[in-house]
Formats: structure tokens, C-alpha cells, sequence
């Protein structure tokens, strides 16, 4: 049998959310051929107890680049079988409405990419009949709660994740992070359409998720 083995550099590897687009990719083409699937180390082996050993010469290598000129479709069922929270990394609670603020790493000054202000997350919210104030906030901007003791510290952050796929409103931040909980959360997601950006920040407005992911990720969703 063949053997896809995805591995690239691991400057290019992203956090959480490109990593899984790239395993997401990856295996998808691998099972595709009726190959064996091998991943270089990821969080996900953490995080979603997704570990493929890289044992044996790969007759296929996917970078980082060539996995994304795969056009693979987006199954939602599929992703969630695979992108499973262990028990031991979920949180004890939750919220019906949540909003995902990335700004840690965007207000580094080499980061160049937008961020989304507070009032554009308030304006959409009024259109939903809620206030910001009456939606659980989580943010990089401060050190991650850790609301299960059973959970290290080091991944709280994937309780943040966990929270947000039991939303049953979910509005995204500019990240994959909250992405990914949105496709493979129950409820309704609404992800940042950037327009105009002026400074660091960008207007944007907000549209559902699955109307919007399959442009955005220039490929199906099924």
C-alpha cells in the first residue's frame, strides 16, 4: 500500500487552526488513493488524539503548499469524527452565545494581518437582538481560564474550543481557531467578512459560516 506522509517546515505549520486544515487535507487525499496516512508531529496528537506514525519510506510527500492546491471537499460529518475534544481537555462549561476576540498575536507589530474591532462584533449583535455584554468573551488577549482541573494549563486553550463548538451562537474571530469550532459545532456560526481596513483594524460584517467557508477555503463544503 502507498504511503502519503504530510510534512513540512515547521515555521510554515501554523497554530492550531492551519495545522488542521493541513491534516484535514492531507488524509482526505491519502484515503482518496487508498493510501496510508502518515502526519509529522501536531498538536492534534493532543488535541484530538490524532497520532500517524511516520514509519516506513513515503511514496508521496505533501507540503504545506501542495496540500492546499488539493481541492479537496470539506465533509462537516467526517471532520467531526476525526476532530474530536478528549473528555480530559473539555470544559465544564458553556454558553449559548459566544465571541471569539483574536488579538494576542495580532497586535504584534510585525503581524500584519487585521483585526476586527469591538464595535463591528456589538453592530451585528444588535441585529441578533443581543449585547455584548450577555455573550461569553474569549480572547487571547489574557491568560486562558482553566475551567476543568483535570486539564494542564499549557491546554487550556482547548477548552476555549470546546466552549465554542457547544455554542449555539458562535460569532468567529479573524482565526481558524474559531473556525473550525464553528464548522464543527450544532449551532449557528458567523464568521468576519474584512472590507476596508484602516490602520490595524478592518470593518467587517458577518455572514454564516457555510455560506462563506467555501469561498473563503476555495473548495466544496459536502
Amino acid at each position: 500500500m502507498k504511503i502519503v506522509r504530510f510534512q513540512c517546515n515547521p515555521g510554515d505549520f501554523g497554530r492550531l487552526g492551519d495545522q488542521m486544515h493541513f491534516y484535514y487535507r492531507a488524509r482526505t487525499y491519502a484515503e482518496s488513493i487508498g493510501a496510508t496516512f502518515q502526519m509529522m508531529p501536531w498538536l492534534g496528537e493532543i488535541a484530538f488524539n490524532l497520532y500517524h506514525p511516520t514509519d516506513g519510506e513515503p511514496d508521496v510527500i505533501l507540503t504545506g503548499k501542495e496540500s492546499f492546491l488539493l481541492e479537496m471537499p470539506y465533509d462537516q460529518r467526517k471532520a467531526r469524527q476525526w476532530f474530536i475534544v478528549p473528555k480530559g481537555l473539555r470544559s465544564l462549561c458553556g454558553s449559548d452565545t459566544v465571541v471569539h476576540l483574536r488579538r494576542g498575536d495580532l497586535l504584534e507589530p510585525t503581524n500584519k494581518m487585521p483585526i476586527i474591532g469591538l464595535k463591528q462584533y456589538e453592530d451585528f449583535l444588535a441585529t441578533l437582538r443581543l449585547k455584548l455584554e450577555d455573550c461569553k468573551i474569549l480572547s487571547d488577549d489574557n491568560p486562558y481560564q482553566n475551567w476543568n482541573t483535570f486539564c494542564p494549563q499549557q491546554w487550556a486553550f482547548m477548552q476555549d474550543f470546546h466552549i465554542m463548538t457547544m455554542a449555539k451562537t458562535l460569532l468567529c474571530g479573524n482565526s481558524g481557531f474559531s473556525h473550525w469550532a464553528g464548522f464543527l459545532g450544532y449551532g449557528k456560526a458567523y464568521i468576519p467578512r474584512l472590507g476596508e481596513k484602516i490602520g490595524r483594524c478592518a470593518y467587517s460584517d458577518f455572514v454564516p459560516l457555510m455560506d462563506y467557508w467555501a469561498e473563503y477555503m476555495g473548495t466544496k463544503i459536502v
